[in-house]
Formats: C-alpha cells, structure tokens, sequence
C-alpha cells in the first residue's frame, strides 16, 4: 500500500490538495479524549430520515438524549442524480445522511483531486432527548482515522457549521437503572427440544430490540450470548421450513467482532452464514463480501 500513498500524495501535490495521515490513535472513544476537542461540525444532512439507522447505535428518546462517539466514513457519489459533488455519510455500513451540499462541493473537489474516494474521521451522534428527539451526526473532519484532504476548519466558512460545544451538563448521560438490569441479564444455552425459531419461549424476530439495547448499554459481550443463541433459533427454522436464514444476527455478531478487532470469531461467523441456506436478497452479498474483507484484515494483522 505504500505505493499508493505515494501516488496519492503525488497526485495531490500537482494539483495543490495537501493530504494528511490519521492523527488520532484508535482508542479514541474509550479515552474519551473527544470531550476536550473543539467543536464538531454540523454538516450532515437527511438525518431524520434515517433514525432508524442511528437508532441502532444510540436509542430510542430519553431525557439526557445521547452522545454516541462513532467512526464515519464519508464516501464519493458522483453517479448521485441529485448531486454530483455527493458525499455519502456511514456509520459501520449504514448510509446516515449525506454532507451538506454547499461543503461538498468544495470537499468534493478535494477528494477528486487527491484520487481520495472515502476516508473516515470521528464523529458522534447527538439529541434523541424528548424535546428535540431526532438523532444527528456532527464530524470533526480534522480528527482523521485514515488519510484524508488536509482541510483547515479554522477558515471562516467552516466555522459556521460549528456545534455547540462542550456538551452542557449530563448530556448524554446513561440511565444506570437500565444499565443495572441489562448487566443482570442471563441467556442460557437454547434447549434443543424448543421449538424451531424460538428461544426461552420467545420467535427470535422478538428479540432485535434486546439485542440493539444491549449494544447501545456497552454490553457486547450479552449480545454476543444472546446473538450465538438466536443464531441456534434461526438456523433451526431454517432448517425446519427450507428457507433462507435471516442474515441480520449473523451481521451484528460480525459488527461487535469488527469492533473488538476479533477477526478470527468474524470470520467464523460470517463463515458459519456462508454455509446456511440462504434467501434472495442485497444481504447475502453484502455479508459475503464482509467476510472477504475480515479475511484481509486477519492477514494484515498476522504480517504486522
């Protein structure tokens, strides 16, 4: 990759477009360090037409409302009908909006001319408190994860899309009555002589807002007991019916291992998904091409 880089750099010095190397370290949600930057910038749009997406990482409206730090990885669109200069927001695969249309232009022109087609900065989720319930997404394009267009938001015409910032007092905070109930959650082995499709009584299509609760706790290692669990409910329904599996579980049990840099129980995951019969469907792919990916990851951590 190395050569890229290279390339990259030198296709961006001719045409004047400095790029810059990620400049904060990884574990930069669990230090918390985010809470001492400057302000983030609002510049995404259509968020409220994906709040079932953000939902899945924050929750559903509470009085303190969220602050969910993510990695958001901002993507070229040219083929967008609406927009050439679209710039697609992801947060882990899911689109969340898309960068405001005047920034995009200028960023948009950016990234084409440093041959930079996606890269991810921090970012974090805000709101879903009961007054302003809508979740939205405000970036630090400065706080890099992966090479990007060196872009100063120093400059006066970033600075007005600032957020307001620090967060005002208990923003964000967890109410630890939830939190005392998930962590006393228990989820033993599924019998083998449950139904098919059930667990502890309950279809496994039941159980998708217990596991997005638990994520949204940090209690990953209980959605990884229950996901391994409902996995059993739906391969036996699988199996019993002759249809395809229901690919989602499978995914956020491969979500978790992406986020622990576990690639080795990812792959075996995403393999065991490989086998099962499988429905018609953009998932299948997708879940597919995810396991190419964590097979390439595994083999990039085995060589460094």
């Amino acid at each position: 990759m190395a050569w890229l880089n290279n390339l990259i750099r030198k296709i961006a010095s001719f045409k004047r477009i400095k790029i810059a190397e990620a400049n904060i370290l990884p574990n930069w949600i669990d230090s918390e360090e985010w809470r001492n930057w400057n302000a983030p910038l609002d510049l995404v749009r259509g968020e409220s037409y994906r709040q079932k997406a953000l939902q899945q990482f924050a929750g559903k409206p509470r009085s303190n409302g969220y602050l969910v730090p993510v990695c958001v990885q901002l993507s070229r669109e040219p083929s967008n009908k609406n927009d050439p200069n679209a710039i697609k927001v992801e947060i882990e695969e899911n689109h969340v909006g898309y960068i405001a249309k005047k920034v995009a232009t200028e960023l948009a022109f950016m990234m084409d001319a440093s041959n930079i087609r996606t890269f991810t900065v921090a970012g974090i989720i805000r709101g879903g408190n009961f007054k302003t319930p809508n979740l939205e997404v405000q970036i630090w394009l400065d706080k890099r994860l992966s090479m990007a267009p060196l872009i100063n938001v120093n400059e006066t015409h970033w600075t007005q899309y600032q957020a307001s910032w620090p967060p005002h007092e208990h923003e964000g905070d967890n109410d630890d009555s939830l939190k005392e109930i998930y962590s006393n959650l228990r989820f033993p082995p599924r019998k083998s002589n449950e139904e098919p499709g059930y667990y502890l009584g309950k279809h496994y299509t039941e159980y998708v807002e217990t596991v997005n609760e638990l994520k949204r706790a940090g209690e990953l290692e209980k959605a990884e007991q229950l996901l391994l669990e409902l996995i059993k409910a739906v391969e036996s329904e699988s199996k019993a019916e002759k249809f395809g599996v229901a690919p989602w579980y499978y995914e956020q049990l491969a979500i978790i291992y992406r986020k622990r840099k576990d690639y080795s129980k990812e792959i075996k995951i995403l393999e065991r998904f490989a086998r099962q019969r499988h429905a018609p469907g953009a998932s299948t792919p997708k879940l597919l091409e995810r396991l190419q990916k964590a097979r390439e990851l595994a083999a990039s951590k085995r060589e460094n």
